[in-house]
Parts: structure tokens; C-alpha cells; sequence
């Protein structure tokens, strides 16, 4: 990272750590002692700290692995940051943060592993490295140059709400200005020592101590809910100018292409965890539904077991919690429907253990409880896997498409003259229906769907049942993707 001395591998320095460049009376001695006896930073060979160096972000990378514990992870044979080749330093701790949703990189596929981190980035990361902790802003800003329209302001705000850093004396928080490593230190040590964490599915939990932590209470009425009771359907919630569907899906399909820029997803391949099937997906009136995105824990089913009482912001964060969200096809959706391990397991049994792990998470980290009947079947599930992990953020593994390889261009083959083919009789043109119908009419979902894609092709969203243009109408009748 710097010249004029190596860093030193965590392993290397015995506990107690101590630095030339960092006397007992400076600020944040404790947090930096602490920082090195706890194996996240050694520092350099020449036993200096350099407490007033900027934090690059392939360091943070690091950082934050050892914060978490060093968890079992390998990484891709190959990177899915151009700027990040195989043999990188700190190659393995890049590809984990971004397997874990703490950074996703730039639009253009680069890391910038040697750019400095920001005081707004590095709220973000330690945001997202809590596993996006349920948090309502404040309407008023905390500091007076972070306006509520900043990018970050949440994850400032958040920052702010729990101690983790209460800015300058003057009422600033600086959010351009790179962060040095003594602050580093400091901020670190307040999220893993003193932070109240709200999510009981923490590194080295198993499922099984999760589940025990979760209430066992009856079903709740079914009565008030509405999908629209839980956020607009794939809210931006990251603020990353994607809808969480797309983001569902440029996470966890491969071989992507794009309608434009780098979002709408058109093309690319599932391999389904819950069928065990390879789904080819493409965008369209009539496709898009071949892939749809489950809520591990169906929304209905949370509405009846705690979700009413959470706030508005809470049900919206938990529709989005790519925690609880995953790309499978679209019958296997419209069979599970809204039900609970009870009712409803994946057909493909070596997913179940990883499947029930996820919907414990979810609804111990959102405040969720259980059935009794829906207790015993996760736990039944339980039995078989061998201490399953709890579940943390981004349990669907992040398969990033590598840096598109040059190829030439091929040489042109004689084109062999087609056999004409006799042009296959088309359907009957059905008479246009006119705008008659609406949601309202249909009591299921598939059978709106069904409607709209018999006359669109002849006469498009006659009825404008397709409110967002994005081929799926009526999304808040039952049975939904």
C-alpha cells in the first residue's frame, strides 16, 4: 500500500499490540490497540500504525472481512472487477465484500481498490456490513452539510443514531473527506463493541439458535392485508437507480445482457435453487414471468405473523431484503403461493437446509414470529443439515459476469440458400375487448396475466392493467411474482 516498511499479517503480531506512531495519549489509542489485538490491523514491519493515512478501499475490503470474523469464503478463479486481477491484494477480501451486497463496484466494472474512502462510502459500508439495520431518517438532518437529498443521508443518519460517529464539534460530518485510519479504528471498534445489533443472525450463529430466539405464537387474521400495505412492488430501496427486482436478477442469474446502461436486465440464465433447473430468462410481455422473484417469507405470511405491527418503512425494507428474496421460475412461485415451511419446502431437497435457514433469518432479523406447526417443520428440516449457518445478508451467492474477452472477428462462412418453409396458419384474431375490464375483475393474478397476454399482441394494454410497462399487471392480486 505505501512504501518505507511491509504490512504485517495479522498472524505474525502477538496480542497486545503496540506502535511507535501511536502514543498512550492519543485519541484513539484504546480502539487502536484494540483494532490489533484483534487481528483486523497489524500495521506495518517498521511498527508504525500510520494513524493519519487515508484508507484505501481495497484496505477497508480487508478490514471488514477480519471484523466479521474471517468467514469461510472462496473466491472466483475469475474477477469480476476488471481493475482487480487475480493474485490482487486483499483479491479474496474485495470479492467477499462485494459477495455480500457491502459494495456491488462501479457502473463501468472497475473497484478503484486504491482510491481513498470517503466518510459517506465508509458510512454506507458499515451501514450494509450491519446487514441494513430497520432505520427511519430523520426529516431533519443531523449535521449541517449533509442535506437529506445526499445519496448516503440514511446511512449518515444512521451512523449518527447510533454512536458510531457523532461528526465535528461544529455540526458537520465532512462526507468528502477521506477517512484516516485512526477514525477507521474508532469506527470499527464502536460497530462491533458498542453497537446494539438487531440482528440476532450474526456470523457464527446456526439456524437452529436463531430459531430458538424466534416467539411461537398463532396466526394472526388475515384481515387489512394488501401487497401495497408493504411499499411500492421492487422499490429503489439502495438508492442505486435499480429496482430490486433488477437487482434481484443481475445478482443471481449469469450471462446478463442489458435492455440499456447497466439495470434493466434482458437476457441471462437461472440456475434454480428451488428446482434444481437451468431457466433461460428473456425480457417481455410474455417471458418476463418465467423468472419471477420469491419472497422467501411470502408476504402474506409475515402480515399475519408480526408484520402488521411494523411501521410502513420496516414492511418496505423487509419486501426488499435481498436476504429474503430469490429469482426461481415461475410455476414453482404460483405453487408455493403464501405458504410457510408447514406448508411449502423446495422441491429440490438439497436446497431446503440453506431455504429454511434463510426464512429464520428473515424473520428473526425482522421481528417476526413463528407457528408452532411452523416451528416443528424447520426444525425437522434442521435435523438433517449438520449445524446449517444462520443466514446473513446475500445468502444467494453474487455471480458476476468477468470482463468481456476480446474475440476476433470470424471468418465468414458461405451462407447456404434456405429452403423456403411453408409459413404456419396464425390463431384467429380475437375482437378487441376494449378497455372493460380492470383488476377488479380477476380474482387471481395468473388469471389477469392470462387475459392481458391473449389481446396484447393484437391490441397492447387495451385495458391498462399494466401500470409500470414491465409485462406483469395487476400485482397486487393474489399469486403475484
Amino acid at each position: 500500500m505505501i512504501s518505507a516498511g511491509t504490512l504485517v499479517a495479522p498472524s505474525q503480531v502477538s496480542a497486545a499490540t503496540t506502535f511507535k506512531d501511536v502514543p498512550t495519549t492519543s485519541q484513539f489509542h484504546k480502539e487502536i490497540t484494540w483494532l490489533a489485538d484483534q487481528g483486523i490491523s497489524k500495521g506495518w514491519s517498521d511498527g508504525t500504525f500510520r494513524p493519519l493515512q487515508s484508507v484505501a478501499r481495497d484496505a477497508m475490503a480487508a478490514f471488514l472481512y477480519r471484523l466479521a470474523g474471517s468467514p469461510a469464503y472462496t473466491a472466483p478463479s475469475q474477477s469480476w472487477f476488471t481493475d482487480v486481477p487475480v493474485g490482487t491484494q486483499f483479491y479474496k477480501e474485495i470479492h467477499w465484500l462485494a459477495s455480500q451486497g457491502i459494495t456491488t463496484g462501479y457502473p463501468d466494472r472497475t473497484f478503484k481498490p486504491l482510491n481513498s474512502v470517503n466518510r459517506d462510502a465508509m458510512a454506507a459500508f458499515l451501514y450494509r456490513f450491519s446487514v441494513k439495520p430497520t432505520f427511519t431518517a430523520s426529516k431533519s438532518s443531523a449535521f449541517r452539510d449533509v442535506p437529506t437529498a445526499n445519496m448516503f443521508y440514511k446511512e449518515i443518519s444512521w451512523l449518527a443514531n447510533t454512536g458510531i460517529s457523532t461528526g465535528w464539534s461544529d455540526g458537520r460530518f465532512l462526507p468528502l473527506q477521506p477517512v484516516k485510519r485512526d477514525a477507521m479504528a474508532a469506527f470499527m471498534y464502536r460497530t462491533k463493541t458498542e453497537l446494539p445489533l438487531n440482528r440476532p443472525a450474526a456470523y457464527g450463529s446456526t439456524a437452529v439458535q436463531v430459531l430458538q430466539s424466534i416467539p411461537v405464537k398463532g396466526r394472526a387474521p388475515k384481515t387489512g392485508y394488501d401487497r401495497d400495505k408493504f411499499g411500492p412492488t421492487w422499490f429503489d430501496t439502495d438508492n442505486n437507480g435499480c429496482d430490486t427486482r433488477n437487482d434481484m436478477l443481475k445478482r443471481q442469474l449469469t450471462n446478463i445482457t442489458y435492455t440499456y446502461g447497466n439495470c434493466q436486465v434482458a437476457t441471462g440464465v437461472l440456475n434454480d435453487p428451488y428446482t434444481g433447473m437451468v431457466i433461460n430468462f428473456v425480457r417481455g410481455t410474455t417471458t418476463s414471468t418465467a423468472v419471477q422473484i420469491d419472497h422467501v417469507v411470502a408476504l402474506s405470511d409475515a402480515w399475519q405473523k408480526g408484520a402488521q405491527q411494523l411501521s410502513a418503512d420496516q414492511r418496505l425494507m423487509f419486501a426488499n431484503d435481498p436476504l429474503n428474496l430469490q429469482a426461481t421460475d415461475g410455476p414453482t412461485n404460483g405453487q408455493k403461493g403464501d405458504g410457510d415451511a408447514a406448508t411449502w419446502l423446495p422441491p429440490n431437497t438439497s436446497y431446503r437446509c440453506t431455504y429454511v435457514s434463510r426464512q429464520i433469518s428473515a424473520k428473526a432479523i425482522h421481528g417476526l414470529w413463528v407457528t408452532q406447526a411452523e416451528r416443528d417443520a424447520m426444525a425437522g428440516v434442521l435435523n438433517y443439515c449438520g449445524g446449517q449457518p444462520a443466514a446473513v445478508t446475500q445468502p444467494a451467492p453474487i455471480v458476476m459476469s468477468p470482463a468481456p474477452k476480446p474475440t476476433p472477428a470470424p471468418t465468414p462462412a458461405p451462407k447456404p440458400t434456405p429452403k423456403p418453409t411453408p409459413k404456419p396458419t396464425p390463431p384467429p384474431k380475437p375482437a378487441n375487448p376494449g378497455d372493460t375490464k380492470n383488476c377488479g375483475d380477476f380474482s387471481t393474478w395468473r388469471e389477469a396475466q392470462n387475459w392481458y397476454e391473449k389481446y396484447f399482441p393484437y391490441y397492447g394494454d387495451v385495458a391498462r392493467l399494466d401500470q409500470d410497462k414491465d409485462g406483469i399487471v395487476c400485482e397486487s392480486l393474489p399469486g403475484a411474482p
